[in-house]
């Protein structure tokens, strides 16, 4: 986890997410957004995906220190600063991502670029919003998010992801999804 928390502070995305959610100060708030985000991305890391285990992920004390936290993030806290930064944040953050995946391409100094794109499925235990039953060859008949991501074949990269309901067909929007991506992520195409 050290040595993707650095690579992180070295690609500023610690910086970019600062400057994209900036925290409040009040009497109550102890963690910035960042802090937060930041948490959420090295649990999934470790493979650690529930509110309530990413409350104890930041119990650690190597994350405490990685992320500047002098106590655990309670799960009311998480979900509560996520869900207040709706969809317009998520556009936000999706955007500040293209801004980084393009500085990362123009450093490359790449000629040209492959751009491959997949969709994959992950499936779900419960009544997820946007969770439907759809193509899903692990689990037939479950419920499931059916996402399209985009890479970069020669950087390994990630330029563009869409999350979608399980019930979406692999090539739905894909024209869309395209256009965008060679608009903000492909700046190499």
């Amino acid at each position: 986890m050290t040595v993707v928390s650095k690579y992180i502070q070295a690609q500023g995305i610690g910086k970019l997410l600062d400057r994209l959610f900036p925290t409040v100060k009040q009497n109550a708030t102890k963690f910035s957004t960042t802090q937060i985000m930041l948490a959420v991305v090295l649990a999934s890391m470790a493979d650690v995906y529930r509110m309530s285990r990413i409350e104890n992920f930041t119990c650690d004390p190597l994350v405490q220190h990685l992320l500047s936290l002098k106590e655990d993030i309670d799960q009311d806290t998480l979900a509560g600063r996520l869900k207040a930064l709706g969809q317009r944040g998520s556009f936000s953050l999706q955007e500040g991502l293209f801004r980084v995946t393009g500085k990362m391409q123009n450093k490359s100094n790449l000629s040209y670029i492959t751009i491959d794109c997949d969709s994959t499925v992950a499936t779900v235990y419960g009544n997820q919003e946007g969770a439907a039953k759809g193509y899903n060859p692990y689990k037939l008949g479950a419920n499931s998010y059916h996402s399209q991501l985009c890479f970069c074949t020669e950087m390994k990269l990630i330029l563009n992801s869409w999350f979608r309901t399980g019930s979406a067909y692999t090539s739905n929007g894909i024209c869309e999804f395209m256009k965008q991506t060679v608009k903000y992520g492909g700046r190499n195409t």
